[in-house]
Order: structure tokens, then sequence, then C-alpha cells
């Protein structure tokens, strides 16, 4: 390696090769202190980990809806290197020619210049739903297919968690950062194909400052509203399906003033009786 070919906000990405073989590679190392690069490079090794598993069941429902696009995550190592006798820590993956791409990132920028390729966005919603709530992969970003039914190839994304805080790293905003693209991304006709319904009139997109501070008050390891976020405390009446997810009255009162509002569990579809139960 060399000088770096790129540089972004976080890191330096450098060309690489392994002796004896040909194929190039990237190596992107973080541009703060080494003393945390090893936990930073196992964080992103994680976040794509979790995004390779949600892009192939995400692909396979592409194909059960007859669509021929597809999503790819590159597949990431941890490349350690030792100099001036001190070790020093990389990611490495498979260099990919062309334009890249950024989609989404982990707050609430949804690129609409390419909303002639609707797979990403609806990929990020997928993945909340597919979770329960629970994660979303988000900072979509990579090089688009040149030929129908080839792999958009994506790399570095990140991924937002209910529960311990920052467990996927920096990019990592929990409640917020999910509550946020349920704001800014508008469903299309893909996410209508698959049978996401949107949930973007029923998140208010209340300023920054106090949105930040409701989410630093919220235990992370309660049960969550999965259309406003909140908790479901002790002082609100809750309705529970059968399948596991719930919400609070209120918001249920809310999503009945939808056109094609119907009775069953807006997350996983599955059509049961709601079941009001004041906690």
């Amino acid at each position: 390696m060399n000088e770096p070919f790129g540089s972004g906000s976080m890191r330096l990405a450098y060309l690489a090769t392994i002796e004896k073989q040909s194929q190039l590679l990237v190596a992107k190392q973080w541009k703060t202190s080494q003393k945390n690069a090893l936990t930073k490079c196992l964080q992103q090794l994680k976040c794509h980990q979790l995004a390779i598993k949600y892009s192939d069941i995400f692909n396979e429902k592409l194909i059960k809806f007859g669509e021929k696009q597809k999503l790819k995550f590159l597949a990431i190592k941890l490349l350690v290197i030792e100099k001036d006798k001190r070790e020093e820590f990389y990611t490495l993956e498979e260099y990919i020619p062309g334009e890249y791409v950024k989609f989404n990132n982990n707050y609430k920028f949804v690129n609409n210049d390419y909303a002639e390729y609707p797979i990403f966005q609806c990929f990020s919603h997928f993945t909340f739903l597919e979770s329960g709530c629970k994660e979303m992969v988000v900072d979509i970003q990579g090089v688009i297919a040149t030929e129908i039914g080839d792999y958009h190839v994506l790399t570095d994304p990140a991924v937002h968690s209910q529960g311990t805080m920052k467990q996927f790293g920096m990019g990592d905003l929990g409640n917020l950062g999910m509550k946020a693209f349920n704001c800014a991304h508008e469903c299309d006709e893909l996410c209508k194909k698959l049978g996401y319904m949107s949930l973007q009139d029923l998140v208010a997109d209340d300023e920054d400052e106090q949105l930040i501070k409701k989410t630093k008050s919220i235990s992370r390891d309660e049960p969550l509203c999965y259309i406003c976020f909140d908790e479901l405390n002790s002082k609100q009446k809750s309705v529970f399906a059968p399948c596991g997810h719930s919400l609070h009255t209120e918001c249920l009162e809310k999503m009945k003033k939808l056109k094609k509002f119907k009775d069953y569990c807006h997350l996983c579809t599955q059509k049961v009786e709601l079941i009001y139960i004041p906690k």
C-alpha cells in the first residue's frame, strides 16, 4: 500500500494486493487513533455480516415477486499489519470499479436523484420490518449494476439497533436513526408490491434537538410501540397482536384513519385480530 486513493469523513482507502495474487483490493483505515481501531474494524465487520444476512433474504423475496434487481454487500476481512513494533488495523475488501453512489445515510438523507432505483430505500425499510423493529441497515452506498439481472454491489453499511447503545459503532443512532429514516422515506411501487405499509404519516418529524433529547430518555431495552417508537409504559393502554408486536391504542386510532387500514399487524402482515390490553 502506498498513498490513499480515497478519503472519507472517518477513514482512508488504499489500493492493495496480496502477494502472488492478482486481485485488486481496498484496505480501509480509521483516521483516528489506533487505540480504538480494532474495535471499530470489528464493528464494521459486524455491520457487513448483518447486511449480507438481510440482503440474502431480501433477494429471495425479490425473486419471488418477479424482480430482476438484486443486492450484494461485499464480504470484508480484518487486516493486521505490524509497523514499527506496533499493529495497525484495516478492513480489507474487493475493489469494485465504477461510480460510487450514496443512496441514503444513517439519519435523514435519502438520495432522490436515483428514484428509478427504489430497491435501495426499500431494503432499509425491509430490514426494519424483518427484524421486528429492532434493527435497520442504512448508509446504503456502492455501484449500480450495469446489466439487468446483475447485482448492485454495496459496501460500508451502518446499522441502527434497539438495545445497547452504539453496539454497531458510531453510526448506530438507535431508535433515533430508525425514526429519522421512516420520516424521510416515501414508499414507492416496490415497497407496495412487497406489501410494506408506509409509516411516514404516522411518525412526527420532530425538531432534531427534541428528538435526540426524547430518544436519550428512553430505556433502550424496553419494548417500543412500532409507530411512535415510545415505550409501552404502565400509564398508557396498549394493543397486542398474537404475533408479538404491539403499539399504543392512540397510535392504532391514527392508523384507523388511513384509507387502506385493515385489522392486521402492519409489521409482519399477519392477519390477526388486534387485542386491546390496558397496562
